[in-house]
């Protein structure tokens, strides 16, 4: 049992480790990119950043202590992804740029990784917040419509980015015509599922007691 826990806080730290550097990596590539603190925030990318350390260290934590617990692992999922978008979305133009190696690779993992692991954050996370589990029976369609809008959207685009991977999909990656009518629609269906998934967090607020309740308002707050 103890050597399961220990394997288990290995993994968790394992994933969360590499999470949290690539994110913290993909800011020294934006600086290199010409991208300062403000041009972070702007283009949206300071928010992928913070959310993969954030998320890392919160599903290490979490996977770590309480492995049964799938919350933190789908938080650690989730912050892997999303250090991998991070990194690669500024490594792939900057490769462009300096003719450095792994074109494809970088900009093909930057066109598919962002999407399911924002999907997990926002629709995963608060369903199963805190606990692990759902509310009640009653929201299982909404989890299996969440699993299918993390994982069809991000394969589709994984096979349609493949073929075309390489300097144009570096500098284009969601606006590239293979991948734009894919996001357009998966993102906006991601969104909308959010909105779900938080009145799940709210109706299980309504009924938490005790320490789940102030986990709930810990969270709230924090966000």
């Amino acid at each position: 049992m103890r050597g399961r826990v220990r394997g288990s806080s290995w993994l968790a730290w394992g994933m969360a480790v590499p999470s949290a550097g690539l994110a913290v990596a993909a800011v020294a590539l934006a600086a290199a990119n010409g991208e300062g603190p403000a041009e972070l925030v702007f283009n949206h990318h300071a928010i992928g950043i913070v959310t993969a350390i954030g998320m890392a260290v919160l599903g290490g934590l979490i996977a770590s202590r309480k492995p049964r617990n799938p919350l933190g692992w789908l938080m650690s999922l989730a912050a892997l992804l999303l250090g991998v978008f991070s990194f690669t979305q500024q490594y792939a133009p900057l490769a462009v740029a300096e003719s450095l190696p792994l074109v494809g690779l970088a900009s093909w993992l930057a066109t598919w990784t962002a999407l399911p692991g924002i999907a997990i954050t926002i629709t995963s996370g608060l369903l199963l917040f805190p606990d692990g589990r759902l509310p009640s029976r009653r929201w299982r369609p909404v989890a299996w419509l969440s699993v299918l809008a993390t994982v069809v959207p991000a394969g589709v685009m994984a096979v349609r980015a493949w073929p075309v991977r390489g300097p144009e999909l570096a500098t284009l990656t969601f606006d590239h015509p293979a991948l734009a009518p894919v996001f357009g629609i998966g993102f906006p269906v991601v969104l909308g599922l959010s909105v779900v998934s938080m009145a799940a967090l709210v109706a299980r607020f309504r009924r938490s007691v005790g320490a789940e309740r102030q986990q709930i308002k810990w969270f709230a707050y924090g966000r």
